[in-house]
């Protein structure tokens, strides 16, 4: 939306074949717009010269299923995977980091991330709940009756709401 124009202004970025988007974040520092196409990949367009690229993208050796997007800082974008867990993604360098079962995760099943005000990563699976500390590269799990069947998680003024089949 144009504020100045008062219009609406059409934007087309990418192939429309990509759909459907699983997230959308805008690092304003750096003022580009990433985009979780749920089963290609990330796709990045800066704003400033309309340039776009790939930068995660479903190859025959990997399945994906992108959940959720977020950003960790305006350089690390954070995506959850219904298949392959947490990954981590530095957008100037392209560098990943992937959280899985095998760091620490209660599943490779995640749905949704979550950036609280420390920096700590927020996800979710059918087992409970897991917070990453990027910076400490540690990986905390909670596991309770009260986790189970979550259905999102949500942070706001330094508590994490986890909306679940008994309710908040």
């Amino acid at each position: 939306y144009n504020y100045q124009k008062a219009v609406f202004e059409d934007f087309i970025i990418f192939n429309q074949d990509e759909l459907p988007v699983s997230g959308m974040v805008i690092s304003k520092s750096k003022n580009i717009i990433s985009l979780s196409l749920q089963q290609t990949g990330i796709f990045l367009c800066n704003l400033n010269n309309n340039k776009s690229a790939y930068i995660y993208t479903a190859s025959t050796k990997t399945n994906i299923s992108i959940g959720n997007i977020t950003l960790l800082n305006d350089s690390m974008i954070v995506l959850s995977d219904v298949i392959n867990g947490i990954t981590f993604i530095n957008i100037n360098n392209n560098k990943k980091h992937f959280y899985t079962a095998t760091q620490g995760l209660l599943s490779n099943n995640n749905e949704t991330v979550a950036r609280d005000d420390k920096g700590r990563i927020w996800t979710f699976s059918s087992e409970g709940i897991n917070a990453i500390d990027f910076e400490k590269d540690e990986v905390y799990s909670y596991k309770s009756k009260k986790l189970e069947l979550i259905q999102n998680l949500s942070y706001n003024n330094n508590k994490i709401y986890a909306a679940t089949s008994k309710g908040i």
